[in-house]
C-alpha cells in the first residue's frame, strides 16, 4: 500500500514538472517577435484594426497603437513613437530575447535602445528598459499581446 502511494505521489510530480518545463522551458526564437503587438488585451477586438502587407504576410495594426516587428528587415515600429532599425539582437536564454535598436526617423536622436522581450508565452511577453521606464509601457505588470503574425 505504501508503495503504491509513492508511486502515486512520484507521478503526479512528474506531471507537474513536464508541465513546468513545456510552459516555461519553450526556446522561443528571434523571429517569435514578428508580428503585431498590442499593450491592453482590450485593443484584441478594437473597430480601429486596420488590415496591413508586412513582409511576413498580411496582419493587423492599430494606427498610433501597435508594436510591430519585421524580423526579416531588422525593423519595429514602436506604437507612436515612429520607426526602429535592430542594431544586434539574440536570444540570450529560454524566454528572454534582447534587442538593441536605434531611430530611423529622428536624426537627432540616434542613440541605441537596449531592450529585453521576456516570452510569458508564444503570444504575450513583457519589456525590460529602464531607460523607457515612463516613456514606454515597460516592466512585468504592462504586458504585450500578438495581435496578429505568422506565428498566430
Amino acid at each position: 500500500m505504501q508503495n503504491r502511494i509513492k508511486l502515486v505521489f512520484i507521478c503526479c510530480l512528474l506531471g507537474v514538472f513536464s508541465f513546468y518545463v513545456s510552459v516555461n522551458g519553450h526556446a522561443f526564437e528571434i523571429s517569435d517577435l514578428d508580428g503585431t503587438w498590442v499593450d491592453n488585451i482590450g485593443y484584441l477586438s478594437s473597430p480601429s484594426i486596420l488590415e496591413e502587407q508586412f513582409v511576413w504576410g498580411i496582419g493587423k495594426a492599430i494606427p498610433n497603437t501597435t508594436l510591430e516587428f519585421e524580423i526579416e528587415k531588422n525593423f519595429v515600429i514602436m506604437c507612436g513613437d515612429g520607426g526602429y532599425a535592430i542594431s544586434k539582437m539574440d536570444s540570450i536564454s529560454v524566454g528572454i530575447i534582447e534587442m538593441e535598436l536605434y531611430s530611423v526617423d529622428d536624426e537627432n536622436h540616434k542613440w541605441p535602445v537596449k531592450m529585453k522581450f521576456h516570452f510569458i508565452d508564444a503570444d504575450a511577453f513583457w519589456i525590460e528598459c529602464p531607460e523607457l521606464i515612463g516613456q514606454f509601457p515597460v516592466g512585468k505588470n504592462r504586458l504585450w499581446y500578438r495581435l496578429s503574425g505568422p506565428k498566430r
